[in-house]
């Protein structure tokens, strides 16, 4: 009744933390970019996940390197094409 059933060599809807993680992103870098997509600063950021804003910095660099992009618009703009 309504209900869908797939075949398992059907192809499945590609989830946001996959394609996220096939760029190589680590869970914390994940986070990061997660809150960095909401607008926030890094000090905001920092509140939010218990971290240091040098921290914070940090994960912006790596994450930055794995997308391959120079600055924080550019992530996000990645980030949302990825499909956050």
């Amino acid at each position: 009744m309504g209900l869908i059933f797939r075949n398992k060599f059907e192809s499945k809807p590609p989830q946001k933390n996959n394609l996220i993680s096939d760029l190589g992103l680590s869970r914390r870098e994940l986070e990061v970019v997660k809150e960095l997509v909401e607008g926030k600063s890094n000090k905001e950021i920092a509140d939010e996940l218990f971290l240091s804003e040098s921290t914070i910095k940090s994960h912006l660099s790596n994450i930055y390197s794995k997308l391959e992009v120079k600055n924080r618009v550019q992530a996000i703009s990645k980030a949302k094409e990825a499909g956050m």
